[in-house]
C-alpha cells in the first residue's frame, strides 16, 4: 500500500518526498551530532575538572606531609645539637646517646605514593570491571 499525497496524474508518495529531502535529513543528522559532541565535550571538562581536583588534593597531602617530615627533623637536628654540646664525665659515650636518640625518632616508613597515572589507571579498571566504560562517538 502507498500512501501518497494529492490527487490525479501528481500523485507524489511519502518516499519521494522523503527523497526530496536529503539535505533536511543531513542538516538534522548533522544536528544529532553536533549536540553529541558538546554533551562529549560537557562530560570531558567535568571529568577534567575531577582530574584536577584529585591532583590538587595529591599535592595538599605531600605538602603536608613534606612539612611533617621537615619539623620532625629540624626537632630531630636539634636533638643531636644539644646531645653534641652536652659534656660531663657520667654521660654515656657520645656514640650511644646519639644511637638512642635515633631509636627514638626512629622514621616510619614511607607509604608509597599513588602517581596520578597509577590512579587513574585503577578507575579505568574498576569502572570497567563494573561494565560502565565510556564509550565513545564518532561524528
Amino acid at each position: 500500500m502507498s500512501a501518497s499525497v494529492g490527487e490525479g496524474r501528481s500523485s507524489i508518495t511519502f518516499w519521494q518526498r522523503l527523497k526530496g529531502q536529503k539535505h533536511g535529513l543531513g542538516n538534522m543528522a548533522l544536528a544529532a551530532s553536533t549536540l553529541l559532541l558538546a554533551l562529549r565535550l560537557v562530560d570531558q571538562d567535568k571529568e577534567l575538572e575531577r582530574l584536577r581536583q584529585g591532583e590538587s588534593s595529591l599535592v595538599d597531602a605531600l605538602r603536608r606531609e613534606n612539612q611533617s617530615a621537615m619539623q620532625k627533623f629540624a626537632g630531630f637536628r636539634a636533638a643531636v645539637e644539644a646531645e653534641v654540646e652536652r659534656a660531663g664525665s657520667r654521660l654515656p659515650p657520645l656514640a650511644s646517646r646519639l644511637r638512642s636518640l635515633l631509636e627514638q625518632n626512629k622514621v616510619e616508613e614511607p607509604r608509597p605514593v599513588v602517581s596520578h597515572e597509577e590512579k587513574k589507571g585503577q578507575e579505568a579498571e574498576v569502572l570497567q570491571s563494573q561494565g560502565k566504560g565510556k564509550t565513545s562517538f564518532m561524528v
